[in-house]
């Protein structure tokens, strides 16, 4: 029978593993998304496709669920992430002003953006944001992201 002997790379190799699967574990769950679903509420963050050296816009979208409507008292707000090299941002936070409701149910806002160069970009957003019902409002901060797709 042979003994029970560990050798030490064996440990170091198996809290490597275990770090490795929790690493990943923990940015899975915690990745935004470019889309959110509350009770009362859905954000959503489109996609983008532009041409390189053009100017585009990506659209924040908040809906207020069956029995509520976003608040317009509310100073809703978006603040753009650092954008990746070759994407710029021409305004990084945006407010109430400068979206629009479309309707009771509905307010919308333009991120500018201008690609450089061709290629793919992400960009990220902390949306905050507010939906009433007849007994209750509810304010929420999300995060989300957006592909942007820049051809030549």
């Amino acid at each position: 029978m042979r003994p029970n002997v560990e050798s030490p790379w064996s440990r170091i190799l198996a809290l490597f593993a275990v770090s490795l699967f929790a690493g990943s574990v923990w940015a899975a769950d915690t990745a935004p998304l470019s889309s959110v679903e509350g009770d009362a509420y859905s954000i959503g963050m489109a996609d983008a496709k532009l041409k390189a050296g053009g100017e585009g816009r990506v659209l924040v979208t908040v809906k207020a669920k069956s029995g509520y409507h976003v608040n317009d008292k509310y100073p809703h707000k978006v603040k753009v992430d650092e954008p990746p090299r070759g994407l710029e941002v021409a305004k990084r936070e945006l407010k109430k002003d400068d979206g629009k409701f479309k309707d009771p149910q509905t307010f919308e806002l333009a991120i500018p953006v201008k690609a450089n160069s061709a290629g793919s970009y992400t960009l990220g957003v902390e949306v905050k944001t507010s939906v009433c019902s007849e007994t209750k409002c509810l304010m929420k901060t999300e995060r989300l992201t957006a592909k942007l797709t820049a051809t030549p």
